[in-house]
């Protein structure tokens, strides 16, 4: 069995991974803008900086499960989010030539940006399985040994005086 810190850590990897990627590309596909216009790199990082929020979230899971539990959800519909887009794009693309001319150049292979898209959205597919199968530790109370929890409490009857 997989520990589940390490699941954490791999996702919080993947996520920081998936955003270089997918910046490269989009980097690399809209370089003849950024050649004509070298602020638009930076209208880039802008767009592109809110995927950075998945790493950070699954670093703070794997910091501390109990704390910052209540990211989990919040990760799973960012993760359900950036597949439905990565989906809607790879629908979209047989209408849009463009990409299928752009190859990126990874090591000697020439990938185009679409093959690229499939591989990340298949290693989504895998960390959203994990998320969704991903339950939390629920902190138990503590409870000492004295308190015997099958037996109510002892019955006692107060007489009241008058005075």
């Amino acid at each position: 069995m997989i520990n589940k810190k390490k699941i954490l850590l791999s996702a919080s990897i993947w996520e920081l991974l998936r955003f270089l990627l997918l910046f490269i590309t989009v980097l690399v596909v809209n370089i003849s803008i950024i050649r004509a216009n070298r602020q638009s790199i930076f209208w880039l990082i802008i767009l592109c900086s809110g995927s950075l929020i998945m790493p950070a979230g699954f670093l703070l899971l794997y910091y501390n499960e109990i704390k910052y539990g209540i990211l989990l959800n919040l990760l799973r519909l960012g993760k359900m989010l950036g597949l439905f887009s990565s989906l809607l794009l790879i629908l979209l693309e047989p209408i849009g030539p463009v990409l299928q001319v752009v190859k990126l150049v990874f090591l000697p292979f020439p990938i185009t940006p679409v093959i690229l898209l499939l591989f990340i959205t298949f290693f989504d597919l895998i960390f959203l399985g994990l998320l969704l199968s991903y339950r939390m530790q629920k902190q138990e109370p503590e409870i000492s040994r004295s308190e015997n929890l099958d037996s109510l409490p002892d019955f006692k009857e107060t007489q009241v005086h008058d005075l």
